[in-house]
């Protein structure tokens, strides 16, 4: 079983899905007012969380996901919503042969990015993107700032209480990777969930964005634009553009 299909029954409980679609609107409001797009692709769109935070600002939105489960849950989730995006499968470095020609922003957001364990496919990853956008639309990728994690070895992300389960989410270092567990504790019940992540720096992920020829490269520490600091900031968050 796969490590999204394992975590789709919790997931939505795991990220405060309901709580932050309301606390962070107002980020992606400014968001817009500054980088502002019409037509957007929510690549890695997971259970669907940016897909209908954008949507509910009036964009017209659609969604990508390598996962059938957390595509199902996307779905479940909008019609909750009563918002009608578009949902479609594909990864990546292969994307969809159904997307639209072009958007005007391509967003990669909640750390989906660092999932491509090898150069080949983050570069490839970074062409398609630039291959769906309008000329002057834009790229956002946010990932986890990794130059801080690495540095201090933070292990532990999260902890969070859930209907009596405790949803403890840390990280394992390894040689070049790191691995991402999502440990759920019930009672004297305890099951883990991991897959492997590739810990992206800031400035490799400058250099990737060079290779693939983004032009206008803009870094900062998180979506309300607060300078990024290698070591202090959470996120790694970047806007860029090309010619």
């Amino acid at each position: 079983m796969s490590f999204y299909q394992s975590l789709s029954p919790i997931y939505d409980e795991m990220i405060n899905f309901s709580q932050r679609l309301v606390s962070e609107k107002i980020i992606f409001k400014n968001l817009l007012e500054k980088y502002p797009a019409k037509i957007a692709l929510d690549a890695g769109c997971g259970s669907g969380f940016h897909t209908i935070m954008l949507s509910q600002l009036g964009l017209d939105v659609t969604g990508l996901d390598s996962s059938d489960q957390m595509l199902s849950l996307a779905k479940e989730n909008s019609q909750k919503y009563k918002l009608n995006p578009t949902f479609l499968k594909g990864d990546f470095t292969t994307m969809n042969n159904s997307l639209r020609d072009r958007f005007d922003g391509v967003f990669c957001l909640g750390n989906s990015f660092v999932h491509l364990l090898t150069e080949k496919d983050r570069i490839t990853a970074l062409r398609n993107f630039k291959k769906y956008l309008f000329p002057k639309g834009y790229l956002c990728i946010q990932i986890v700032n990794y130059d801080k994690i690495l540095r201090f070895r933070q292990e532990i992300l999260a902890i969070r209480e859930y209907e009596g389960k405790i949803i403890t989410r840390f990280y394992t270092f390894n040689q070049s990777t790191i691995t991402f567990t999502v440990r759920v504790e019930s009672g004297k019940m305890s099951n883990d969930y991991s897959t492997e992540l590739y810990p992206m720096k800031s400035e490799e992920m400058v250099l990737l964005l060079r290779k693939a020829d983004f032009d206008e490269i803009h870094i900062f520490g998180d979506l309300k634009f607060k300078p990024y600091q290698n070591y202090q900031s959470d996120n790694i968050c970047v806007f860029c553009y090309f010619d």
